[in-house]
């Protein structure tokens, strides 16, 4: 009963907001959409952090801006922060993936950064990676896409890294390739599949059981865990993937957008989980994507950029407009 009234509200709201119910035309608000975009990593690349790393190198290559100084970044962050390869955590490299993955960030990358990258894709895949239904569920594309190791973000981070390493090394040269072995005596192009298929599966069961575990969490677990989302659909080379993956996430806007209060910018939903470890997370006076929000349209509340949205920034993916349109409307009750 709870799955249909899910899909029943959820397909309602699309309905009325096909009545018209902002005054912006879908082509003003795309127009608005991609000069927010520009102007917030503009932002991003004049006001650098203190601590500047290979994230904000993803700003610099994406506006082909300091390309020199995002490769020397890039580099040094693999010389520092090497990963082992065992099979044990480490932390995820999921930005340097992306950056090597996007077309507009691939071509500005030196022979050594896409090397450094492409070593340290395989260092992660090659004793982390396991399709065995009779092994753990940690990072095992066969033990179904219900299997949490840890925490929902953190589970979804390591597995879109395998997907990630693997779109890499199947595309790299030698001593890579589609046909290169990992520990398991599986090739780089079995491992892709593998977890090809499990993401569409875990797009199409998070589709129809309720979308997410730590639900509307305001802060990082919803950020991390919708950001695996956005490289997954994006990025893994299946077309197939691509089209799950994308009509995932319009279904996970339309139902914020449902909770959506426009006046102020944030998810004004009736409760979240873990939102126990900080006071301000109770507040309601926040939400991580505020600013992605503002610049996908949704409300007219300026709001500083913020770095680790850069995923979400230099996306392809965007919002349907008739999600923008129930976002905005204000009279239509949250």
């Amino acid at each position: 009963m709870k799955k249909v009234f899910f899909i029943i509200v959820s397909m309602g709201a699309l309905l009325v907001a096909q009545q018209g119910c902002t005054s912006r035309s879908a082509g003003q608000g795309d127009l608005i959409v991609e000069e927010r975009i520009q102007g917030a990593l503009q932002h991003i690349i004049d006001n650098p952090p203190e601590n500047i790393n290979h994230n904000d190198g993803l700003a610099y290559l994406y506006m082909n801006q300091k390309v020199d100084r995002a490769n020397e970044l890039i580099n040094d962050y693999c010389e520092e922060h090497p990963i082992e390869p065992v099979a044990y955590f480490a932390p995820y490299p999921r930005k340097l993936f992306r950056l090597y993955l996007m077309p507009q960030c691939h071509k500005h990358l030196t022979d050594v950064t896409r090397r450094n990258i492409e070593e340290m894709a395989w260092n992660w895949i090659y004793a982390r990676s396991q399709i065995d239904p009779s092994a753990s569920s940690w990072n095992n594309a066969s033990r179904g896409v219900w299997h949490i190791t840890g925490s929902e973000n953190h589970d979804a981070d390591c597995k879109v890294c395998n997907l990630l390493a693997a779109q890499i090394l199947r595309q790299a040269d030698t001593p890579y390739g589609p046909r290169a072995k990992l520990a398991d005596g599986r090739t780089v192009q079995e491992h892709y599949q593998a977890w090809v298929d499990y993401w569409k599966e875990y797009f199409r069961q998070r589709a129809r059981e309720g979308l997410t575990c730590e639900i509307a969490h305001p802060s990082s677990y919803g950020m991390a865990t919708i950001g695996c989302w956005y490289d997954a659909a994006e990025l893994g080379g299946s077309a197939s993937l691509t089209k799950v993956g994308q009509d995932c996430l319009n279904l996970f806007w339309a139902r914020v957008a449902c909770e959506f209060e426009p006046r102020t910018g944030t998810r004004s939903g009736w409760t979240c989980t873990r939102g126990y470890k900080y006071s301000w997370h109770e507040t309601g006076s926040i939400y991580w994507a505020r600013n992605l929000l503002n610049i996908y349209g949704w409300h007219d509340t300026e709001t500083e950029p913020w770095w680790p949205l850069l995923g979400f920034y230099t996306s392809s993916y965007r919002v349907p407009d008739i999600v923008r349109a129930i976002a905005r409307d204000t009279n239509r009750g949250a």
